[in-house]
């Protein structure tokens, strides 16, 4: 009974430290933020599919690059596409195009 025991409250133990961790990394990395998302005009293609995006209500230019599943399903972008970006929380001047509107 007492090896029985044991090995429950080390099962225990091990799943809490799983969960613990990834709560940890969920908050880390902000898995429950929305991310703040513009829309804007194409003006100019530059290579490895990235943009040169101009923001439509603070007339911002930024780069922009295309997410995976654009790529993934070959999605083109043109220029003068208007398109949902997806601001970078770190780089003011950089974004994700995620959607061709």
């Amino acid at each position: 009974m007492g090896h029985f025991l044991k090995l429950t409250i080390l099962h225990y133990l091990c799943y809490h430290r799983v969960s613990i961790a990834f709560c940890r990394k969920s908050i880390v990395m902000g898995l429950g933020k929305e991310k703040e998302k513009r829309i804007g005009v194409v003006l100019e293609a530059l290579p490895n599919t990235l943009f040169r995006v101009e923001l439509k209500e603070g007339q911002k230019i930024m780069l922009g690059y295309l997410s995976g599943k654009m790529r993934l399903h070959r999605i083109r972008v043109l220029i003068g596409d208007t398109v949902e970006i997806e601001l970078d929380p770190y780089n003011e001047e950089k974004g994700k195009i995620t959607r061709r509107l």
